[in-house]
């Protein structure tokens, strides 16, 4: 299961929101930074079925924790 902090959500609204194209663009960018992200850690085993992550903004980065 995935949470979204706060910053998080907020990065993710200012830079994957465009008024001309709709959603496109906003999905584009979850694909891109956490859809990857999270496909890396599932790849390392990293990822615990039972765990709650935090989709969360580091340095404005997003980062899961």
């Amino acid at each position: 299961m995935l949470r979204l902090d706060d910053k998080a959500l907020q990065i993710i609204v200012e830079k994957g929101s465009d008024a001309n194209y709709g959603a496109r663009p906003l999905k584009r960018f979850i694909q891109r930074e956490i859809e990857t992200l999270l496909a890396k850690a599932i790849i390392r085993g990293d990822i615990d079925k039972n765990r709650i992550y935090t989709v969360d903004c580091i340095n404005n980065e997003i980062v899961i924790k």
